[in-house]
């Protein structure tokens, strides 16, 4: 089991963003374990995180390298349709 004093880890992951709030990422990396790091990278981009501490069920890091990937930039497209469910009124609104 890894703890915060373990060295029995890799210093370096790759890792698939799933959410970037404020500049604080999180991510999975390749053998699914979850990472927190910071980073300005987008949802669905791959990021390089060098590891800096292990917790009981995630680990930390500083973010590195980021790789641009087509999942980001569909991240930053407005969606056109609401999931095909038809708009009911227009709506001035945003």
């Amino acid at each position: 089991m890894l703890t915060g004093k373990s060295t029995k880890y890799r210093k370096y992951y790759v890792a698939l963003v799933i959410d970037n709030d404020n500049g604080r990422a999180t991510g999975r990396t390749e053998d699914n374990r979850l990472v927190h790091f910071d980073s300005a990278a987008r949802p669905g981009d791959l990021a390089e995180v060098k590891i800096t501490a292990v917790e009981a069920h995630y680990l930390k890091g500083i973010g590195g390298k980021v790789t641009a990937t087509k999942g980001g930039d569909v991240h930053n497209q407005k969606a056109s349709s609401m999931l095909g469910i038809p708009k009911l009124f227009n709506s001035t609104k945003p």
